[in-house]
């Protein structure tokens, strides 16, 4: 992209659809179904050689859900600044909300309590988005552990539009410093007290900010067409040396105290820079228009991800019924002995991730994709015209 002649850097074209986020959104549910499928089936302990490797790679998964929030935080900033000064904001924000996530929701709340995974307190405090708050509602959240990440952001999307709809860009700025560095001493704290430092939503908070800073500085002006490909290599660099910093610091917290709570504290911060360069990176190949040549060797790699992207939220909802399921049906026959055959394991996770993508894609294709339509319909009843700088709500939100 040439720059203007006045010399002045060229504001961030955030119109139409950036088809990189759908690429970060479909490689994160790919690494929360192969965590699921792999590293919380059998401990990477109980293996050796390559399985043992393999399945310790998949530990790594559980940062996929890391980069939703990170994803979440970029889009849904977006489409709240976009909406400012709208008189209907509130309501077509809430109900954009309420026909993406409830309609799915409910349905596996139905099945998951029908077919006994939960009892009517995990069902209550889930219908509350409070499933991340078990202590408080007497459940535990081993019952069904997918739904404590939907609560987090449920409960941070209560308190954000108002921050950024009713406060100065002042205090929208502080409160962005803010919850970028107490989530970090929180989780010392709670650790140190033995108490969760994980499902939280204030022990989560940076994660989402990370994202809604990016959506923030490129609507203010503060990231640019001429400084956004500098920032996205110093947080390529410093993602890369905080993951080497981190690793030294894991080791270490194997015996010493100091070191875990430290690690508790910031050792997932080095990947949250890394998927900040990358949505940096998806901005960057939206300015210029590129992309992937369809002859190209990413090409399929990269049509696969947009595929699991489309259907991550069904995905992320039914993946762990079709796993749980599996596990009880089999148990006591020779499918159920997957702890002491990586074959077996394989099996497992081929058949129930298979099936987890045909019941999120009958879903999105009709069930949400029915509400998603009304969806539309509303926003274009209450606000006819376009917001001049709309980003539109991705499927996966």
């Amino acid at each position: 992209m040439h720059e203007p002649l006045t010399g002045q850097p060229k504001s961030l074209e955030l119109r139409g659809h950036i088809g990189g986020l759908d690429v970060l959104r479909g490689a994160a549910i790919l690494m929360v179904l192969l965590c699921h499928a792999y590293y919380y089936a059998t401990p990477p302990g109980h293996w050796h050689g390559l399985a043992a490797f393999w399945v310790g790679i998949t530990g790594l998964g559980h940062m996929g859900v890391h980069l939703f929030f990170v994803l979440s935080g970029f889009l849904i900033t977006g489409i709240l600044l976009d909406s400012a000064g709208n008189a209907h904001a509130a309501r077509r924000f809430y109900l954009r909300r309420a026909r993406r996530i409830l309609p799915a929701y409910l349905v596996v709340l139905a099945v998951i309590y029908a077919v006994h995974l939960v009892d009517w307190h995990f069902v209550l405090a889930s219908l509350l988005f409070a499933a991340n708050m078990g202590h408080l509602v007497r459940i535990r959240l081993t019952e069904f552990g997918s739904l404590w990440s939907l609560s987090v952001e449920e409960q941070f999307y209560l308190f954000w539009p108002w921050v950024l709809w009713r406060c100065t860009p002042r205090t929208v700025r502080r409160t962005m410093t803010v919850c970028l560095i107490l989530p970090p001493l929180l989780r010392f704290a709670l650790t140190a007290a033995g108490q969760d430092s994980y499902t939280k939503a204030w022990v989560n908070a940076d994660y989402l900010m990370y994202g809604a800073v990016i959506a923030y500085t490129a609507r203010s002006g503060a990231l640019h067409s001429g400084n956004i490909g500098r920032i996205a290599r110093w947080l390529y660099g410093l993602s890369l040396g905080g993951l080497a910093l981190s690793s030294v610091i894991w080791l270490a917290a194997r015996t010493r105290v100091w070191a875990l709570l430290l690690f508790v504290a910031v050792g997932r911060t080095p990947w949250i820079l890394l998927f900040a360069a990358m949505t940096l990176s998806c901005l960057i190949a939206h300015q210029s228009g590129a992309g992937i040549r369809a002859g190209s060797f990413w090409h399929l790699p990269r049509r696969g991800l947009i595929f699991l992207g489309y259907i991550s939220y069904g995905l992320y909802l039914s993946h762990m019924i079709v796993f749980d399921l599996y596990d009880r049906y089999v148990a006591g026959t020779r499918l159920g002995g997957y702890e002491h055959s990586f074959a077996l394991l394989t099996l497992r996770a081929a058949l129930c991730s298979t099936a987890s993508i045909l019941i999120a894609w009958l879903s999105r294709e009709t069930l949400e994709a029915w509400f998603l339509r009304r969806n539309s319909a509303r926003a274009h009843a209450i606000h006819a015209a376009p917001l001049p700088t709309a980003l539109p709500l991705p499927p996966s939100e």
